[in-house]
């Protein structure tokens, strides 16, 4: 085959190429254009991939970043959402639209979140709480130890240390109102004096005070 030969059949095969890539660029738009019609437009299940593969090829195009983002927080995924409108804002800083969506879906996001921590703790968080109130009732002092027996026996009614601590707390605190307060010299009604002396007893039986500091109060 002559030079002239060869040069001939190569110029024929880069034709032929270039109308090939030429065809393949045809037909690769429609398709864009279908995706990112789909994305705009389509049903958020079906909207969300159609989004995202139209954006693998096209990542500044604001209007379907928006559109993924609108999909997203209607099915309930703000995480996402909000990397989709952070990701628009950043083509468009000064766009309102993106900006407030992009505040609504942290918000959204952030409220789930804590909805699932409530969630948490209402399970295996609570018997770490009950846990807490328990060390602060059977070995601190005062009124927050006395409110911590409060909460941990509304988490175990009936126990039996939890119980005995808490009637210490609350006798030291009745005594030391005894101790504080300026009454006038005047008996005290039938249902207080009978409160005061179950305190009393309580810290007798609970060996916080003597049977004989018990007879002379």
């Amino acid at each position: 085959m002559t030079h002239r030969a060869r040069a001939t059949v190569a110029a024929i095969s880069s034709r032929a190429a270039l109308a090939l890539v030429a065809a393949l660029l045809l037909a690769v738009r429609p398709a864009m254009a279908d995706e990112r019609q789909d994305c705009i437009d389509g049903e958020d299940a079906q909207a969300v991939p159609a989004c995202e593969r139209f954006l693998a090829a096209n990542p500044t195009d604001f209007s379907a970043l928006m559109a993924l983002g609108d999909a997203l927080v209607r099915l309930n995924r703000h995480g996402q959402a909000s990397d989709a409108y952070s990701r628009a804002l950043a083509i468009d800083p000064s766009n309102a639209r993106a900006e407030q969506k992009l505040k609504l879906a942290r918000s959204n996001m952030n409220e789930a979140e804590f909805l699932r921590r409530r969630d948490t703790d209402s399970g295996t968080g609570a018997g770490h709480a009950s846990a807490l109130d328990r060390i602060r009732c059977t070995r601190m002092s005062g009124d927050a130890a006395l409110a911590a027996c409060e909460r941990a026996l509304r988490a175990a009614p009936g126990d039996a240390e939890l119980l005995a601590a808490r009637a210490r707390l609350g006798g030291v605190t009745q005594i030391a109102a005894l101790r504080t307060s300026e009454e006038p010299a005047v008996t005290p009604p039938p249902t207080e004096l009978a409160q005061r002396l179950a305190a009393l007893k309580q810290l007798r039986d609970s060996d916080v005070i003597t049977a004989q500091e018990y007879d002379s109060r």
